[in-house]
């Protein structure tokens, strides 16, 4: 069965989004996006699958796992981010831009196969994750096997593949041999500043009554907003050829940006509801996560509810002790104050979004539509 978004019958069929852009609202026109790079995905990724099909049919039928989960949810915001850089540096070629944007979308799929393993989710986007289904085949077909082992093992590799099929991608694009190599190197400086950020991630997790809000804003900044938006923004300005001045413009919006988003995600995270956000509300507290709330409600509990929360953190979570923790966050000022911090980095991306040089008016839309979208989100 062949998987894409969903498009209103009255979107018009992009062989322009740019077109349509003007008519449509921020979201209307990631859906447009949406629709044209899932032909894309779906078509790379196939052949793929076919390729690998003949060498191993476990490794086949993974990857097109992946391919299923990919194209069953996500909002594609990085891909578009790709886009609308290129065509805000004067890039013209439109279709090859979609092409190529595949890459950071792959690549943003490797990075959560291997986040999913780290943070022990088993589903994603209603889709079972990838080590926890073949972790569950192992327990059935293998009795002799490490069943957790073998499905962390094989999700491992699998996301090394991924990220392989990633980098193939901007390999193959039709854009001149000099910029493609340029973007394959920004894109491992994408990887190496994730990295970073997810390993601080983790080290935070066992200090949480230590770690800074100081500490918590530079983890959002490597681990989210390098990767969420200046990554690929860099990469589709290096495929148009931009300028330096174009980078330091995006650098400028898209930091504080990517660092809204990721203090956004973290109260949705707690005040969200699953069914649409894709994940189990309290997940980040049961995997120990230090956020933005916990960081502030740590530096202003009092004796009691300190010991409250360092019993609910990591531990198995009930409905009862996530409203208490949500109560904590209300009543230390935690939740207001990462609602007000949110805020005042969109503020900062608003104000660096109207200040990127670039003709093209609908990119300068999509840069300011993102701002007002990630301050209303419920996803």
């Amino acid at each position: 069965m062949r998987l894409r978004c969903a498009v209103p019958v009255n979107m018009p069929h992009a062989k322009s989004i740019t077109r349509s852009f003007p008519t449509m609202t921020f979201p209307a026109a990631l859906r447009a996006y949406r629709y044209r790079v899932d032909d894309e995905l779906e078509q790379y990724l196939q052949e793929e699958i076919s390729s690998v099909r003949d060498k191993d049919v476990m490794v086949a039928d993974a990857l097109d796992h992946v391919r299923t989960a990919l194209l069953a949810g996500g909002k594609r915001l990085r891909g578009a981010c790709m886009y609308y850089a290129y065509r805000a540096a004067g890039g013209n070629d439109e279709q090859e831009a979609i092409a190529a944007s595949v890459s950071i979308e792959l690549l943003h799929a490797f990075l959560l196969i291997h986040d999913d393993i780290i943070d022990r989710d088993d589903y994603r986007h209603g889709q079972p994750t990838l080590h926890a289904m073949y972790g569950k085949m192992a327990k059935k077909k293998f009795q002799d096997a490490d069943a957790e082992h073998f499905g962390m093992s094989l999700a491992i590799s699998l996301g090394d593949m991924v990220a392989a099929l990633a980098q193939k991608r901007l390999f193959l694009s039709r854009f001149p041999a000099e910029r493609i190599v340029a973007a394959l190197r920004r894109l491992q400086v994408v990887i190496s500043e994730t990295t970073i950020g997810q390993i601080k991630d983790v080290r935070m997790g066992v200090e949480a009554k230590s770690a800074t809000e100081e500490e918590v804003l530079k983890m959002y900044e490597q681990k989210t907003a390098r990767y969420t938006l200046e990554g690929p923004l860099h990469l589709g300005a290096t495929l148009a050829g931009a300028e330096d001045s174009i980078f330091r413009s995006l650098s400028a919006y898209a930091l504080p940006v990517g660092i809204a988003y990721q203090i956004h995600d973290d109260i949705l995270g707690i005040f969200g509801e699953s069914q649409t956000t894709g994940k189990p509300v309290g997940s980040d507290l049961e995997e120990g996560k230090v956020t933005i709330l916990i960081s502030h409600a740590y530096r202003h509990a009092n004796r009691t509810q300190r010991s409250r929360m360092d019993a609910i953190l990591r531990a198995p979570l009930k409905d009862e002790q996530l409203e208490e923790m949500r109560m904590i966050f209300r009543s230390t000022g935690a939740l207001d104050h990462a609602r007000e911090t949110r805020d005042a980095f969109l503020e900062r991306g608003r104000l660096a979004a109207v200040k990127i040089p670039s003709g093209e008016s609908q990119s300068q839309d999509f840069f300011s539509g993102l701002v007002s979208y990630l301050a209303h989100r419920s996803v």
